[in-house]
């Protein structure tokens, strides 16, 4: 064959080798990056049973040198038999915790929620159901609940609904006589025999999340990457000794609800105060009573911030009228209007810091400069400085921190 009837196979088999090559090269390229991702993801263990139990013994003493009588995968007696169709393994003990069956794990739940809407649940000891734990309160009311949860297949919401629409719980929260020399207060102090509505302090996740929500700046974004929001200097660096340092989120990050912001293993966020130290499981809230409460509400960043963001709400949409304005700052707040006596010493307050600012007006910008949120340039600062203390007065009165 002569080199002119080569020379079309020559550069095709060209054509051919260069597609290869780059087709070689963009394999290894797609190849190297699928490792790359597969080694970038996180570790989980994964635990199997084994084919054979292990055989497990009664320890004398806790010694695994003494072994008393061999024993085998169970349930407590007190509680009902697994059923013999559920595997004597960790899937067949999950079936049956859930069973309807057994009346401990509807019981637990249905009290946490309980606790939660009422601050304390039927049963007080909500960690302990143990023999160490206390009676129920009402025994038929936390059967008919629990009952109610599993037959509903576990809804939730249906048990929440059923609970804040009951008669029980659309109490005043008031002290209200019930005899010439008592009240419900003083017979039932607790209010174990729920004779009126729940009441309590929010705990300081809810307190942020609240004023946030009143203020306008909560962001209800479900979801997402932790977020670091406002926290004092050097928290950080002082708990892990200069080796942490703090890096402060921007924009709509910082408004993200409580449930959202990161938390350090050895250092809790400053503004969760009255939380657990999560070293343990703690299932019983604590209720806050510290004198930080008061310091942290009022000279926070998110909560100045926040009176500035309801302050100016109420200078754009409800006038030049005082009343109209403070009205809608106690029903963003308390979800009521103000009585004339609050009237009186809420314009009485307003009135001594519009004279301070006006003496002032470097204190009134920096009571504005405080957050990342941009001032409105259209406002008179004086004026919005004093809305934002009387804002911020009233998110600390003791009824706009207390469920009720």
């Amino acid at each position: 064959m002569s080199e002119k009837s080569d020379a079309p196979i020559n550069k095709e088999k060209k054509i051919i080798d260069t597609q290869l090559a780059e087709l070689t090269k963009k394999h290894k390229e797609l190849n190297d990056r699928l490792n790359k991702l597969k080694g970038s993801g996180p570790k989980v263990m994964v635990m199997e049973d084994r084919d054979k139990p292990r055989q497990t013994y009664i320890l004398d003493k806790g010694s695994y040198e003494k072994r008393g009588e061999e024993v085998s995968m169970g349930t407590p007696a007190a509680l009902p038999k697994m059923p013999g169709k559920f595997p004597k393994n960790r899937l067949g003990l999950a079936k049956w915790i859930v069973s309807p069956e057994n009346p401990l794990t509807a019981r637990v739940i249905v009290n946490r929620f309980w606790q939660q809407i009422f601050g304390i649940g039927l049963v007080k000891t909500s960690e302990d159901f143990g023999t160490q734990g206390e009676t129920p309160i009402n025994q038929e009311l936390l059967d008919y609940l629990a009952t109610t949860f599993v037959e509903s297949g576990w809804d939730v919401k249906n048990l929440m609904r059923l609970i804040v629409t009951s008669d029980t719980y659309k109490q005043t929260s008031k002290a209200t006589k019930v005899s010439e020399n008592d009240t419900n207060y003083s017979l039932d102090p607790e209010n174990r025999f729920l004779s009126r509505g729940p009441r309590f302090r929010m705990p300081s996740w809810m307190l942020r999340d609240n004023a946030l929500a009143a203020s306008g700046l909560l962001v209800p974004k479900i979801g997402g990457s932790p977020v670091n929001t406002y926290q004092p200097e050097g928290v950080w660096e002082e708990a892990s000794f200069g080796k942490k340092r703090y890096s402060r989120d921007s924009g709509e990050k910082l408004y993200r609800r409580g449930l959202y912001t990161f938390w350090r293993r050895i250092i809790a966020p400053p503004s969760f105060f009255d939380n657990s130290n999560r070293q343990t499981c703690t299932v019983k809230p604590f209720r806050t009573n510290t004198p930080m409460h008061a310091l942290y509400m009022l000279n926070d960043e998110s909560f100045v911030e926040a009176s500035r963001s309801l302050a100016e709400m109420a200078m754009t949409t409800a006038g030049n009228n005082d009343l109209n304005r403070l009205e809608l700052i106690f029903r963003r707040l308390l979800a009521r209007s103000p009585i004339a006596t609050e009237q009186e010493i809420m314009f009485k307050a307003l009135n001594r810091s519009r004279e301070a600012f006006k003496k002032d007006p470097g204190a009134a910008a920096a009571l504005l400069s405080v957050g990342e949120k941009p001032i409105n340039d259209k406002l008179d600062q004086v004026e919005h400085a004093a809305w934002t203390a009387t804002s911020l007065a009233v998110m600390n009165l003791d009824e706009a921190v207390t469920k009720q």
